[in-house]
């Protein structure tokens, strides 16, 4: 998908520098139509890019330096203790999203993996323990609602392959019964399906289930989404989320929609990558 049309206003707007601009999304300036780095990530790794692309090659070097300490974002930094932690989970989980850590995005998860196990050791999430062991491991108290629970997109991409196999059980289960789902993915019960499959909220659904679906003891936790997948293909054999799903992330794949056609190849292609990773 590397000519795809939807990929050439991203490329031409990237900076010298890798960057998009603003980092964060949710940093971004009100009012500014201008996509930030993040977004700019998120499009383009949906839409097939990897780090032997140039654009993102180019885009992984700045965060590294990011990390490092050696290029500063140009987001207004807010008035939270524990800013620079949040930031760095940021920035390794990005790198490791496109299969690019290094020692230092690595040693960042494998202490939030200490916290998550201290969190877990009763068999039960245990705030105290994790408050606790955060802030020894990190040095500073959780200050802000991205920290204070570990349940955010950046958090969960971090912890994958970092777990034992107990508590990443436990972890999944947590997760998929938390009330407010995953932070910045999906706001609502991982484990109540959504009312209406041809909905954004479905394709927000499914973020947030591909997210813990690379995870290596998900199948059995998972199965009950590949049944509802199953009882939702239509006739044809094709998946399809409908007109709603195009939400310039995600969706389109295909260089236009005007056909119904290339909008359930799109969602059938999604949804057969879901259960192949379901069913691992």
């Amino acid at each position: 998908m590397n000519d795809s049309v939807w990929a050439g206003k991203i490329l031409s707007a990237q900076n010298s520098d890798g960057s998009w601009g603003f980092f964060h999304s949710m940093c971004s300036i009100s009012g500014s139509k201008r996509i930030t780095t993040e977004q700019a990530l998120r499009r383009l790794r949906k839409l097939g890019f990897t780090k032997e692309d140039k654009v993102i090659s180019k885009a992984l070097s700045y965060i590294q330096k990011c990390l490092e300490g050696s290029v500063f974002i140009p987001d207004r930094r807010e008035k939270f203790r524990d800013w620079d932690v949040f930031f760095s989970f940021i920035f390794s989980a990005w790198l490791k999203l496109f299969d690019a850590q290094t020692p230092q995005s690595e040693e960042i998860a494998l202490k939030l993996g200490t916290v998550v196990e201290k969190a877990f050791e009763q068999k039960v999430f245990n705030i105290g323990l994790y408050l606790s062991e955060f802030e020894k491991r990190f040095g500073v108290k959780p200050h802000n609602e991205r920290n204070f629970d570990f349940v955010s997109f950046y958090q969960v991409v971090l912890l994958k392959d970092i777990l034992t196999r107990q508590t990443e059980h436990l972890m999944l289960k947590y997760i998929l019964n938390k009330d407010d789902g995953i932070y910045y993915i999906y706001n609502k019960k991982l484990s109540l399906l959504p009312a209406e499959f041809k909905s954004l909220q479905t394709v927000r659904y499914l973020d947030a289930v591909e997210l813990i679906a690379e995870y290596r003891y998900s199948s059995s936790c998972l199965a009950f989404v590949s049944d509802w997948l199953k009882h939702n293909v239509q006739e044809d054999g094709f998946w399809d989320l409908g007109a709603k799903a195009k939400d310039n992330i995600n969706f389109p794949i295909s260089d236009s929609w005007r056909s119904s056609d290339s909008r359930k190849k799109d969602c059938t292609t999604r949804v057969n990558r879901l259960m192949c990773m379901i069913q691992k």
